[in-house]
């Protein structure tokens, strides 16, 4: 009996001081949200925009998105915590390429924005594409944005 006791009390200490593993990979991925991506709307230069108020975002979404959207509703960000980041790519010569954003990692002020572009194996449209990416990240002191092709 006093054997089965000590094996129930050993059972319950070992239960209840178990470890948890933490990936210190995942700790660095940080949450993002996809507000737009597409092959059209672009400006069809090389260029990231990064709105970190609630002003600047609101003028840019009206003036440039609501069009390509379809919508007049400005998205709803909490710029006390986040930030928006647009990515306009250099303009192609045909379509059917596409675009997914694959992770976001921050450390710091940089913020790197992983991404993958999948071309069309046969021939894809013919038609000048400007594509862009709108994604909304946890929000950082003087930022420092990279897109990086996965």
């Amino acid at each position: 009996m006093k054997i089965l006791n000590l094996l129930i009390l050993l059972l319950i200490t070992t239960s209840c001081s178990q470890t948890q593993n933490v990936d210190t990979k995942a700790a660095n991925r940080q949450h993002f949200e996809i507000l737009y991506l597409s092959e059209y709307g672009g400006e069809g230069i090389e260029k990231i925009e990064i709105f970190d108020d609630s002003e600047s975002f609101t003028n840019w979404w009206q003036t440039s998105m609501s069009d390509i959207t379809g919508s007049t509703e400005t998205p709803k960000i909490d710029f006390q915590r986040e930030m928006v980041i647009a990515k306009h790519f250099q303009s192609q010569r045909s379509g059917g390429t596409n675009y997914q954003i694959e992770s976001v990692q921050q450390a710091g002020n940089t913020t790197a924005i992983y991404y993958s572009a999948e071309s069309p194996e046969s021939i894809g449209t013919t038609a000048i594409t400007s594509p862009l990416m709108v994604v909304v990240v946890q929000k950082t002191e003087e930022p420092l944005v990279e897109f990086k092709l996965k």
